[in-house]
């Protein structure tokens, strides 16, 4: 069981087909992310080869010149892989995108749900604020009575005194629909939109209604649970999650399984493929990526089942793109491109996995990163591992984040991983949820253990990881820290950062999330994370002479 605390008719509105080609299998072969790399810029490429004065091809208006329900749909998924895969906003074609976008009459759920993603991704500070308050506004008060939607939302304005319930309930809806929806609506949470409880009350009553018996999802809410469908339930779920529930976790006696999602996850891990759509096949497979790249990223889970889902993802969609840098039509190839672009993105920090209270405050790196993210403009993402993968998983991130509101039980074997981690290059840092002293004194004397040359000191007040970026105004936050005189291994927080991460109180906690941050400059030297999958440590290799000399 994961523990936490942590379909459809895409294709018939915007045109999903799936291309025949076997995808390869990445065994142990070494990550290229140079392929990938040149995988999205080949999709780009393909992108903008379709584009023409200011949009991609629509649609056509029927006989009585009526536009589609979802008309600017496919331009606004196409700008938004785009944006996604690093073209900026001024780029001349863009802006002229853009500029289309904010014109063009939407009413489809889908359409307005995708451009809504792309205002969110200019930044809260963009020019289109307004446009995305309108869509996200007309998403949220589009919502029926059960917490679904159809093609046209079926709502109407909603004032804050009204009752939920009385919103319309005998109407079509559909899980695909509703998940984009949501997506919408979040996106202006992400950039500072205010959504009111009652909203994610019906979207959570909604999914958690729908989950099926095997803990995965359908198009509508009685049949058999795919894949598609399945990671836009635990994908919407972690959305509520963070929405409805991130403040009960003030008291680290709080459960962290959040029955939904558990049971979701585990539906993954029984079903797992990157090749194709589970229990569909190839059918709306590249949106069955997107939205397991959502999910890995929402969880923070590097593996389902065994397999690491980014890689074998990779390995699948390269060995399909085609000769032009497409994935099929623009629709196809926007998906993947997102699987590619987003999944790709920095990974700042590992949170350690172990046997004990290791999650107490489960989103504390997901909101941290989330920050980081925003206040930098430069997207670093977090991952969850364990000991048991090999020490090259760990350096995935330059951070191994050890959270713990007990004593952690660390065996031999795992200790001298974590000691391997550090002296290739990684810096641990261990935080004692709820203030708690047992796991302070536990690391102490694992540290001890791993480094017994060095001791564990109390950090200078003008240390510049007080300094280096954020000014923490002089306040001692208690850090201590092991150096070897040349960089410090590991740093230790016996006065708990997680909670303010996990409360997202960018105000009152401020400077837990500016401290955050000053580590994450501190330990890379203020450099560029490299992305997911490319380890900062080289791959051993037997050595092999390139001549020898005979005396």
């Amino acid at each position: 069981m994961r523990w936490l605390v942590t379909g459809f008719a895409v294709g018939a509105v915007l045109g999903l087909a799936a291309s025949p080609a076997a995808a390869q299998d990445p065994g142990d072969q070494e990550w290229n992310d140079q392929a990938v790399e040149e995988g999205i810029q080949r999709g780009i490429a393909f992108l903008w080869s379709q584009w023409s004065n200011g949009h991609w091809r629509e649609p056509n208006p029927n006989a009585q010149g009526i536009l589609p329900v979802n008309y600017g749909g496919r331009t606004a998924l196409c700008a938004y892989a785009l944006l996604a895969a690093g073209v900026k906003p001024q780029e001349p074609r863009m802006k002229q995108t853009l500029e289309w976008l904010a014109k063009v009459p939407m009413k489809g759920t889908y359409a307005r749900a995708l451009r809504a993603n792309v205002w969110a991704l200019l930044g809260r500070d963009s020019s289109y604020r307004k446009n995305l308050a309108d869509d996200v506004a007309y998403l949220m008060h589009g919502i029926d009575g059960r917490g679904g939607y159809d093609y046209v939302p079926h709502g109407k304005p909603m004032h804050a005194s009204m009752d939920p319930r009385s919103r319309p309930r005998n109407v079509r809806y559909d899980n695909s629909n509703s998940q984009l929806a949501v997506l919408g609506v979040w996106a202006g949470v992400r950039c500072g939109a205010e959504v009111p409880l009652w909203y994610w009350q019906l979207v959570e009553r909604h999914w958690a209604q729908d989950q099926q018996n095997d803990g995965g999802w359908c198009y509508q809410q009685k049949g058999n649970s795919y894949g598609s469908m399945t990671v836009a339930g635990v994908a919407t779920m972690f959305i509520c999650f963070d929405a409805l529930y991130h403040k009960q976790f003030v008291q680290c006696q709080a459960r962290t399984d959040y029955p939904p999602i558990v049971k979701g996850l585990n539906w993954l891990d029984r079903n797992f493929s990157a090749t194709n759509n589970p229990n569909k096949g190839m059918n709306h497979y590249y949106y069955y990526l997107y939205g397991l790249e959502r999910v890995g990223l929402a969880s923070g889970y590097k593996y389902f089942g065994k397999t690491d889902w980014y890689k074998m993802g990779v390995s699948a969609l390269l060995g399909r793109q085609r000769g032009n840098g497409s994935w099929g039509d623009v629709v196809d190839s926007s998906f993947a491109l997102l699987f590619l672009a987003r999944g790709r993105h920095p990974i700042l920090s590992n949170k350690l996995n172990y046997p004990g209270t290791w999650n107490s405050r489960p989103r504390d790196l997901a909101n941290l990163t989330a920050w980081v993210s925003q206040r930098f403009e430069r997207t670093v993402n977090w991952q969850i591992v364990h000991l048991d993968a090999p020490v090259a998983e760990l350096h995935d991130a330059p951070i191994l984040y050890i959270s713990g509101a007990s004593a952690p039980q660390f065996t031999d074997q795992g200790v001298a991983k974590l000691r391997q981690f550090v002296n290739q290059g990684g810096v641990i840092l261990s935080e004692a949820a709820c203030n708690r002293a047992a796991f302070t004194l536990a690391m102490k004397k694992y540290y001890q253990q791993m480094f017994p040359d060095y001791e564990l000191k109390r950090l200078d007040p003008d240390h510049p990881i007080y300094k280096l970026h954020f000014d923490i105004g002089g306040m001692d936050r208690g850090l201590s820290a092991i150096s070897n005189g040349v960089r410090l291994l590991a740093i230790h927080a016996p006065a708990e950062l997680s909670l303010d991460w996990q409360l997202n109180l960018y105000s009152t906690g401020r400077d837990s999330f500016q401290l955050g941050a000053n580590i994450y400059f501190f330990v890379t030297d203020k450099g560029i994370l490299p992305p997911r999958g490319v380890s900062r440590w080289p791959t051993a290799r037997a050595f092999v002479p390139v001549q020898t000399l005979q005396l």
